[in-house]
């Protein structure tokens, strides 16, 4: 007997993903995977990963040229930061989620400034343990780049206009 609970998650699920199946396969031939990669969702979160990219390899980037100047590592990814969410805000508002919504600017920072303290807390965690600086805050990346996407998708631009499909 499935709980009340799951039988919820798996409907917002299969509405999600587009579909009424329950399982891999629903016998059509259409699977719950190749639903997904038709659906909106997942050519958002693609975008988000290729624009992310994009601003991940300009910021770490500039985190580097900080480190090798003589920045502190801490110093070095605030001044990335800074300079990656003005870059961010507007091909990740723009591209990813189709907004030109400005007003979305101080949640946009706000999700930064959070996930900026997770980082250097992560950061001196990492280093704490003998970790270099450089391939420390690489390490951090997978974490950041998701709770980024999902502070955005969730808080920042549901909050704005809805995604155009």
């Amino acid at each position: 007997m499935r709980s009340a609970r799951t039988v919820k998650l798996q409907k917002r699920l299969r509405t999600w993903l587009g579909g009424s199946g329950s399982t891999l396969d629903d016998g059509g031939g259409s699977t719950l995977i190749a639903r997904w990669r038709r659906s909106p969702e997942f050519h958002r979160v693609a975008r988000f990963l290729v624009v992310g990219l994009g601003n991940t390899i300009f910021s770490y980037a500039v985190y580097a040229a900080g480190v090798l100047i003589g920045l502190n590592s801490a110093l070095a990814l605030l001044v990335a930061m800074v300079v990656g969410v003005i870059f961010n805000f507007f091909t990740t508002g723009r591209i990813v989620f189709q907004s030109r919504n400005h007003r979305l600017l101080p949640r946009f920072i706000g999700v930064y400034v959070v996930i900026y303290g997770i980082n250097v807390a992560l950061l001196r965690l990492l280093q704490g343990v003998g970790l270099d600086p450089l391939l420390a805050q690489a390490l951090c990346l997978p974490i950041t780049v998701t709770l980024s996407f999902l502070a955005m998708r969730f808080w920042v631009f549901d909050a704005g206009e809805p995604a155009r499909k």
